[in-house]
């Protein structure tokens, strides 16, 4: 009985280790969803809520800049018509995942004005799409101050 108890203990080590030895081949995409709405511009203390959410998003993607087999990506929302259009389309990425992309990204923050509307449903769901398709650990960080505004279930969605 002890002895085949041995065994799978050693099987279940081995396991453990092949897959820590996967997680570590296989990368680590993160893609940050960010609300560009109008709603962003409202001051959170002394700052606006849209110049806070760039100051610690571009703090955040310099320090996983430095990590190895880790990839970003930036898709904004809500940034490029303004709320009288109505525009529940308003979602794009920004910057796609490669290697090396950390100054395109905060490039990329540092040009947008918040004005629309917040669309986070239909930008979950075309996020799904920004992910290459090869096998990688995929995560999803939503930075947004607000609520649904174009009838979409951001729940159902994810």
């Amino acid at each position: 009985m002890k002895k085949h108890l041995k065994y799978l203990f050693l099987l279940g080590l081995l396991g453990l280790f092949r897959t820590s030895v996967v997680a570590q081949i296989l990368p680590t995409r993160i893609l940050f969803v960010l609300d560009g709405s109008g709603s962003m511009v409202a001051k959170m203390g002394d700052n606006k809520r849209i110049d806070i959410a760039k100051r610690v998003l571009s703090k955040l993607v310099d320090s996983l800049g430095t990590k190895p087999n880790v990839e970003v990506a930036l898709r904004v929302y809500g940034h490029t018509q303004p709320v009288l259009k109505h525009d529940c389309g308003d979602t794009k990425l920004e910057v796609p995942f490669a290697e090396d992309n950390i100054d395109a990204i905060k490039e990329s923050l540092l040009a947008i004005d918040p004005k629309g509307y917040t669309l986070i449903a239909r930008s979950l769901l075309e996020a799904a799409n920004d992910f290459p398709d090869d096998k990688a650990r995929n995560i999803i960080i939503l930075i947004t101050d607000g609520m649904e505004e174009c009838d979409g279930d951001p729940c159902a969605i994810s």
